[in-house]
């Protein structure tokens, strides 16, 4: 049992990552080399379309951007075709503010056609001028055979697509850099077991997903599947889920392997966080946070409440393939948001949250599958947990509480969470336990963009920069040039899971972040 102590996590910004040709010496650096859904590939130094960050942790993934050389404007050209009815068109431009409106072609009725046909089979003459009626005649008879026989039993298996239906594809590479440029001898046991070997430098692929998500009819159906390729995580499965939309009472049901809905953190989606990685109580506590389960999602109609509750196995089954153990290990979370502030006048520049959240679990307190572990890596990429509970022998239940708030104006954005752990052993197995942490953090865009929120579910959305990154020739013999959004931030989280016999640890982290998308 390793005694208590105490892990301080400091990380200062070495350097900054610029554009995607060249960076700067950095303690810490991610590489996104794009997040993607149905659009284009783009690659960058920790870049997630032309996103790039540094830090102790920083780092974003944004959406592909639009091209900054079209000024907000698509161009579409199509190529001239011989077909008969159909319009022709050279070359069309389409500003966000236009609108297409999609005509109808009027089709010719069934006596023109039958005409058409007609004239068709006449012109199948032989040259002294009398038809090939045999040859017309055992053309059409071959015809109607092949309709008469797809009209049976393989016609089932023919896929046809549906206007109900929807699927886009989407995935994520992120590329990480990690250096440790000191030594201590307390970390050096903790992350090699020797007081003299310190953390390897690290440079690896964290992320590397496709998935699939869409809708199917009777348009109240959805599902999502997710899978993950990296070598940090290995091989396995995301989200994967089937759900049930537009339901009286439950709104969204949804069945599979899924989020479990406490900490913001965690619930953010790892393209738009504003850190490399998630702080320290928020991963321990919910470690690989998706889990088995059934849950219903749903919110008020002017979108200010929004909720979620469920019931899921703790056993993450991404990493056993199944669940095997006498004990169910079941667990109730829930969590309910409210937007209680959003200004619709500036899209959103201006928003206050507020959030509770919660859950209810029941480990088996016994070897090998025993979910009453807490566990996290210092808040960076490293070979071993820094904290770490182990796992709880005797744990029989143990209770989460968290608070969380939000409040953005403008370009600047203040976010905070807490949460409490409190967990009970069976008799014989020691005291009852009580472990904590929390974090503060606070972001600026020095280009005047602004974090967007997502109502309807409590989460933060996509940044948008105000101008892409660019440099060209103007008209006037000038050179305009775009420097995308730049973002600053700085954390500072603590996490103490350490009471009586058990001696997870207790840590602190102070994380400088410079982004830029």
């Amino acid at each position: 049992m390793w005694p208590r102590h105490n892990t301080i996590l400091f990380s200062l910004i070495c350097g900054a990552t610029v554009a995607c040709t060249f960076c700067l010496p950095v303690c810490a650096q991610q590489l996104k080399l794009t997040s993607w859904e149905t659009e284009t590939f783009a690659a960058g130094l920790r870049t997630i379309d032309n996103d790039t960050r540094t830090d102790h942790v920083w780092s974003r993934n944004r959406p592909i951007l639009p091209n900054p050389f079209a000024s907000g404007i698509q161009q579409a050209s199509f190529l001239q075709t011989d077909t008969p009815g159909i319009p022709q068109i050279d070359d069309v431009q389409v500003t966000p503010d236009s609108s297409v409106e999609l005509v109808p072609i009027a089709q010719p009725d069934l006596a023109t056609r039958v005409q058409e046909l007609e004239e068709l089979v006449g012109k199948l003459s032989d040259p002294d001028g009398s038809q090939n009626d045999e040859s017309v005649t055992s053309r059409l008879d071959n015809l109607e055979s092949t309709l008469s026989e797809s009209d049976g039993e393989d016609s089932k298996f023919i896929e046809t697509l549906s206007d109900d239906s929807r699927r886009i594809f989407n995935g994520r590479i992120h590329i990480d850099s990690w250096q440790n440029p000191k030594s201590s001898p307390g970390i050096n046991a903790i992350e090699t077991g020797r007081f003299t070997d310190d953390p390897e430098n690290r440079l690896l692929m964290r992320r590397a997903r496709i998935g699939v998500r869409g809708t199917v009819p009777p348009d109240n159906m959805s599902y999502r599947l997710e899978l993950e390729f990296s070598g940090q995580d290995g091989g396995r499965i995301r989200d994967a889920w089937l759900a049930w939309d537009d339901l009286p009472i439950l709104n969204t049901v949804r069945a599979g392997n899924q989020k479990r809905p406490y900490g913001l953190d965690h619930l953010d989606s790892s393209n738009f966080m504003t850190f490399l990685v998630r702080p320290l109580v928020v991963d321990a506590v919910n470690h690989q946070n998706r889990r088995l389960g059934l849950a219903s999602y749903g919110g008020t109609p002017d979108l200010a409440w929004n909720w979620q509750a469920g019931v899921f196995n703790m056993v993450p089954i991404q990493d056993t393939n199944d669940i095997v153990g006498d004990e169910p290990q079941t667990e109730f979370a829930g969590r309910i948001a409210n937007t209680a502030w959003y200004d619709e006048l500036s899209n959103g520049r201006g928003y206050a949250h507020f959030a509770l959240a919660g859950t209810l679990a029941f480990p088996d307190g016994k070897e090998p599958y025993n979910q009453s572990q807490f566990r996290t890596q210092p808040e960076a990429i490293t070979e071993s947990d820094w904290l770490d509970t182990g796992q709880i022998d005797g744990a029989e239940s143990y209770q989460l509480c968290a608070l969380e708030t939000v409040i953005n104006v403008g370009a600047l954005q203040l976010t905070g969470e807490w949460m409490q752990v409190w967990m009970q052993r069976d008799h014989g197995f020691g005291s009852d336990l009580s472990f904590h942490g929390g974090y503060v953090s606070l972001s600026y865009f020095l280009t005047g963009e602004h974090i967007p929120w997502n109502r309807k579910i409590g989460i933060m959305g996509r940044v948008r920069p105000l101008e892409n990154f660019f440099s060209l020739d103007t008209c006037n013999g000038g050179r305009g040039r775009g420097w995308g959004a730049w973002q600053v931030a700085i954390r500072f989280s603590q996490a103490d899971f350490s009471d009586h016999d058990i001696r997870g640890g207790v840590g602190e982290s102070l994380a400088l972040a410079l982004n830029w998308y």
